[in-house]
């Protein structure tokens, strides 16, 4: 059976937890010559040697990838190791905290900033060089509340917003270049993500609020898709990772699609373009 994306460079940032790690097992499965990139405390050295062991090819890298040292370090690494990078997988992300505005941790929303919106712009801005030459791909992880908002996690929705904007403009940007952009909009899959509240009787509420139904295996099929040729009718896009149905609704500049059930979907491609809904145009 071919490789989907045999031959491709691809650097997945959150690349060895949760979705992230999903997806770069998932994608050196395809073919793809993977750099796990994470924390110093995240399990990259495992991930790497999983996907190795398995017939893969991965290496990893941990730093700061928030900072422009670290991300020019990480993308000279991929293609230092392979000559090209083909595909920038940001997935990097995190859910500090769940509380009112009143209550809400300064020094948790500097890091979500950085560890949300500086992250992706740095890989980006520094990727994208390589990428052009490529005629690549960048993916981001956006959210659903990245256009709803959220109560009590107010700051996170509003990274959110600033990830799709940003995948909407860069996508129109990029275009000449040969380079495709897409916003992939999930929400968290557990309940991992989330630190103690000041109402701790509400935290099972909201944990059940934000949990998606889908498992990350799901997820990482759609970051796949748009990173394989499947995909590639399609640019400046955002694509919807929610089982339930998502009514029309109109804002000033935009306008949200229904979505079928997940019941509904043909199980084929046709069921993944599907659940595309276009932002601007193809």
């Amino acid at each position: 059976m071919t490789k989907k994306l045999k031959g491709k460079v691809v650097i997945v940032t959150g690349g060895a937890t949760k979705i992230g790690e999903t997806i770069s097992k998932q994608f050196a499965f395809e073919g793809a010559k993977v750099v796990v990139c994470g924390f110093s405390d995240d399990p990259v050295e495992r991930v790497v040697e999983e996907i190795n062991r398995a017939g893969g090819e991965a290496i990893g890298y941990t730093g700061d990838i928030s900072t422009e040292i670290k991300a020019r370090e990480c993308v000279t690494m991929a293609v230092n190791n392979w000559r090209h990078l083909d595909i920038l997988v940001n997935a990097a992300g995190v859910f500090p905290e769940m509380e009112e505005m009143s209550y809400y941790p300064v020094e948790a929303f500097y890091f979500m900033l950085r560890n949300n919106i500086q992250t992706a712009f740095m890989m980006t801005r520094y990727a994208l060089p390589e990428l052009q030459k490529a005629k690549g791909r960048v993916i981001l992880t956006g959210a659903h509340v990245g256009i709803t908002g959220m109560a009590r996690n107010a700051p996170y929705g509003g990274a959110k917003g600033f990830i799709i904007a940003f995948a909407k403009g860069l996508a129109e940007e990029q275009r000449a270049f040969g380079v495709r952009v897409f916003c992939i909009c999930s929400d968290p899959i557990d309940s991992n993500w989330l630190s103690s509240t000041r109402n701790r009787d509400r935290r099972k509420e909201e944990e059940e609020k934000i949990r998606s139904q889908q498992s990350p295996e799901e997820i990482a099929e759609d970051y796949l898709f748009l990173a394989s040729e499947e995909g590639s009718d399609w640019n400046d896009v955002l694509f919807n990772c929610d089982d339930g149905l998502m009514d029309e609704e109109k804002t000033a500049d935009s306008q949200m699609s229904k979505f079928k059930s997940r019941e509904s979907y043909p199980t084929d491609t046709n069921r993944k373009k599907n659940r595309i809904k276009k932002r601007l145009r193809r």
